[in-house]
């Protein structure tokens, strides 16, 4: 059998004519022809697993010609292996005599593929080899993951709305409630004798409605979905001060570093909004390290590409506001819901959960993202990115 041939063995043994001859011959170039200009990497195997035919794809899939292909055993080409591996779709379909499909990551490749194998028949139906084709579906799994990210942040982000419009609700329901409480005390208050046993209760209830309205202060900035206030500013200047002013609340066992860019970093935005955002993060990240450790606060400049880019994060020139802590980090179920409103791992005591919910909302009233890492043990990333503002303009 001639190799390369489409044709070898596949007809019933005789003696040509020269017009049968030409006939097949043009036959086989015709097909070879069209199989070339195929997107799927084809290739035909005998028996023995040997390569008689190759088509254009499948040499640039493996980095070689169709030429050199031919003779190579598929397995050593597609798999690097010395052996057919045992769920190798030729290798079935030259053992059972059926068509298979099966998807996969295929390491020597270095891609998601789909591969079709088809078992090879002579015309007394006895099997002499398979047609074996493979198709790079990497793109179609990451337009695939990408979909399910964008439904699950559209998911979230309706959530995230819904929420806001509770809080909000609330918030405002129960400051007017407070409000009348702290008023009537303070004027029970004034209309007391100075000795009064009294006063002391007065002012314990004065005290913890200062402390009810704090807490629907933080409903108000979580569900806040009226107009930004807009500006430029300095992402340096901001995170510099904002710095110098937690200083010393940070307790003596946290180390804390600034690396801080080279260049004015402008964004445009809500500076009182953004100043609350990184206290929150600074803040967060000094509750995960009540041991003491390392907080790290940085700000730069970031291109992501094309390349890079994911429905997380688009493509796009950002101001990168980085907060690194080497606290005791938090597991993937936790990762899950850090940006849930009233979701927290802490004592109600020491939190409502609406820390991390505020900064997420905030970023996104920003046109800006987050992104978080984080490990049991191996402390807690945080990046914020926020849509550069255009410095020719300033």
């Amino acid at each position: 059998m001639e190799q390369g041939s489409l044709s070898g063995g596949d007809h019933a043994s005789h003696d040509p004519s020269e017009s049968e001859r030409c006939f097949f011959s043009q036959t086989r170039l015709d097909w070879e022809k069209t199989l070339h200009h195929i997107a799927d990497a084809i290739t035909i195997h005998d028996t023995d697993y040997n390569i008689i035919f190759a088509n254009s794809a499948a040499g640039r899939m493996l980095g070689t010609s169709a030429e050199k292909l031919v003779g190579e055993k598929c397995y050593q080409a597609f798999h690097g292996k010395d052996t057919p591996p045992d769920k190798c779709p030729c290798h079935v379909a030259i053992r059972c005599a059926e068509p298979v499909e099966a998807e996969l990551f295929e390491p020597h490749i270095g891609s998601e593929v789909e591969i079709r194998a088809f078992p090879r028949r002579d015309a007394g139906g006895s099997i002499i080899g398979a047609i074996h084709i493979v198709r790079d579906i990497s793109e179609k799994r990451l337009a695939e993951e990408e979909a399910r990210e964008l439904q699950a942040r559209l998911f979230h982000a309706q959530k995230m709305e819904s929420i806001g419009m509770l809080a909000s609700g609330l918030a405002h329901n129960f400051n007017n409630i407070l409000a009348a409480i702290n008023g009537n005390a303070g004027v029970v208050l004034h209309l007391l004798p100075d000795d009064s046993p009294l006063e002391r209760h007065l002012l314990a209830i004065m005290r913890a409605t200062e402390s009810a309205s704090a807490i629907t202060r933080e409903l108000f900035a979580f569900s806040r979905n009226d107009p930004v206030e807009r500006s430029r500013f300095d992402l340096n200047e901001l995170v510099s001060m904002t710095c110098d002013m937690l200083a010393p609340t940070i307790p003596s066992g946290i180390t804390v570093e600034r690396n801080i860019y080279g260049k004015t970093v402008m964004v445009e935005g809500n500076r009182s909004q953004m100043e609350q955002a990184f206290i929150n993060l600074a803040v967060n990240a000094v509750h995960a390290m009540p041991s003491g450790g390392r907080l790290t606060v940085t700000t730069t400049e970031v291109t992501i590409t094309k390349r890079q880019a994911s429905a997380a994060l688009p493509a796009g020139i950002y101001a990168m506001l980085c907060v690194n802590d080497t606290g005791i980090g938090m597991d993937d179920e936790v990762m899950k819901h850090i940006f849930d409103p009233f979701f927290t791992t802490r004592s109600r005591t020491k939190g409502m959960g609406l820390g991390l919910a505020t900064v997420y909302g905030v970023v996104r009233r920003h046109n800006g993202y987050i992104v978080a890492e984080s490990a049991p043990g191996e402390g807690a990333l945080f990046r914020m990115y926020l849509p550069l503002a255009n410095a020719s303009d300033c």
